[in-house]
């Protein structure tokens, strides 16, 4: 069964540039151009690529594809498994990685989402010390990402 994902406009993050080009190659594929379509009609200002940055060729360095990808939140669960020792060091190497303690505690809490880069990185890190099972998460979700 296909997850419908909702796009609500409040979800686009400040100062992050929206698309009205309709004649860019890539505009159906672009969450940018789709942003745009969705914009609020009270709109009043916002960031926009500007016709003369947007591409109509088969490349655009604007371009944000609108595939949704699996986010993962919260790992509660994710030292079930790991050996006592390991886990200090194990702990440090994942804080490091999701950017200091405040945010670690975000993540782990569920408060932010992990992007599948960033799971990926926690399964290399654990699997650099010899754990073979994926890393734990709370749940997933599919979720469109603006980056």
């Amino acid at each position: 069964m296909k997850q419908t994902i909702v796009f609500d406009f409040k979800n686009v993050p400040d100062r992050w540039a929206i698309c009205y080009n309709d004649n860019c190659l890539l505009a159906e594929k672009c969450l940018r151009r789709y942003a745009a379509k969705q914009a609020p009609e009270q709109l009043e200002s916002t960031y926009v690529i500007t016709s003369n940055a947007a591409n109509t060729e088969a490349s655009c360095r604007w371009f944000v594809t609108n595939e949704p990808i699996q986010t993962a939140y919260g790992f509660k669960h994710l030292y079930d498994n790991v050996r006592h020792k390991d886990y200090p060091s194990l702990k440090a190497a994942i804080t490091t990685m999701l950017g200091g303690r405040s945010n670690y505690y975000r993540y782990n809490s569920g408060e932010r989402s992990l992007s599948p880069s960033q799971q990926q990185a926690i399964a290399q890190l654990m699997a650099g010390m010899g754990y073979s099972d994926a890393p734990q998460f709370d749940h997933f979700r599919q979720e469109l990402r603006f980056t």
